[in-house]
């Protein structure tokens, strides 16, 4: 394919709700725009369907259910593949890739893959089994998979979910988040929280693979510090109910915003308990505008944190090491330090630009091989 001509991309993802991998995908379109024409399937909902519109155009969107495989919808996107003679679909979370497999083998055109987090945890032994060889079965209508992080690609590995020649690590990218004091004083304001108390914030949704019940169990802890939790989910109504079961007063619930930037310049800290993550792109904007990490040590996490250089890594269940490491913040000069080197790791390894520009040349790549 002449490299001069914009190479057109077919995005498919099955939610376009609050969430990382559509932010993800988000991110990717408007950094790609001038070099690819990007389509998107997703479904019909807030905020990133109207989002994919303000980028693509809405001429360029097709709906397709939340998290739901339609065969209806599955015969629409080949014939709207056709009609605009896509050159690469690439999918995005797991959902999205049987759409992707299925559109490789009736339609014959390339496939790339982006995982957005290996989501095994909660499997057991047979379901873990069924889903492993299901994605190695149909890895061959698959041309490249780009994992965000490199545990996401040594997790795979280990459970030889894909064929390691397919292998690609592109690390997440966001782009920066700078702190403005008078946002940061509008949000304390508007939560009550004076300029010399330290807030700790969690960017999540709240489900099983966020395991916000151990978020709750440090704030508890910590009454000093005040926590905002920015994100909904199916966990949320239980957490509320332990905070007044417990009288825990020092954590504020938000839900979905549009507003993220805002809870962030009005943080010090960020907090993620996850029981694993593809590349948490909540806490790479943190890092962006210098709030020093504590997190999980687990897949994902230990991706975008260097213990002891831009935060701490803490075992998973282990609430008191998690304390621990928050407190070393209460030292000015501990924080000034940790502060600059999160700023310095999101300036050398995570900017959205560096992201864009080698998932451009995957699909260049894909397409060269596929003329030969």
């Amino acid at each position: 394919m002449n490299k001069n001509i914009k190479k057109k991309i077919l995005h498919i993802t099955v939610r376009a709700d609050y969430g990382g991998g559509p932010e993800h995908v988000y991110q990717l379109i408007n950094q790609l725009n001038d070099k690819c024409v990007n389509f998107i399937a997703c479904p019909k909902e807030r905020p990133y369907w109207n989002k994919y519109s303000d980028v693509v155009g809405e001429g360029n969107l097709i709906e397709i259910p939340h998290r739901k495989l339609s065969f209806s919808c599955l015969y629409k996107l080949i014939v709207y593949m056709k009609d605009n003679k896509i050159d690469i679909i690439h999918t995005h979370g797991k959902g999205a890739g049987l759409y992707g497999r299925f559109l490789t083998l009736f339609a014959g055109i390339p496939s790339i893959h982006t995982p957005h987090g290996i989501h095994i945890g909660k499997y057991n032994a047979i379901m873990k089994r069924l889903y492993i060889s299901y994605e190695y079965f149909f890895s061959r209508y698959i041309d490249k998979i780009i994992f965000v992080s490199p545990s996401e690609q040594s997790i795979s590995e280990q459970y030889t979910i894909w064929p390691k020649s397919k292998h690609l690590v592109i690390l997440n990218g966001v782009c920066a988040v700078e702190k403005n004091q008078m946002i940061r004083a509008n949000i304390r304001k508007l939560l009550g929280i004076g300029d010399d108390v330290q807030v700790v914030l969690s960017i999540s949704r709240f489900d099983y693979q966020k395991n916000m019940q151990e978020s709750l169990s440090v704030a508890k802890k910590m009454t000093h510090m005040m926590f905002i939790w920015v994100g909904d989910g199916s966990d949320r109504i239980a957490l509320e109910g332990l905070c007044l079961k417990e009288n825990i007063n020092n954590i504020f619930f938000t839900g979905f915003v549009d507003n993220v930037k805002d809870y962030i310049a009005a943080s010090d800290i960020v907090l993620s308990t996850s029981r694993w993550e593809g590349l948490s792109l909540g806490l790479l904007e943190a890092m962006s505008a210098g709030l020093p990490v504590v997190a999980s040590d687990v897949t994902g996490n230990r991706d975008a944190v260097r213990h002891g250089y831009n935060g701490y890594l803490y075992p998973l269940g282990n609430i008191e090491q998690a304390c621990s490491y928050l407190h070393r913040f209460n030292t000015p000069t501990v924080y000034r330090e940790v502060s600059l080197n999160a700023k310095r790791e999101y300036e050398q390894n995570f900017s959205v630009e560096v992201m864009a520009e080698k998932v451009e040349k995957v699909y260049q790549d894909v397409l060269d091989r596929k003329r030969y």
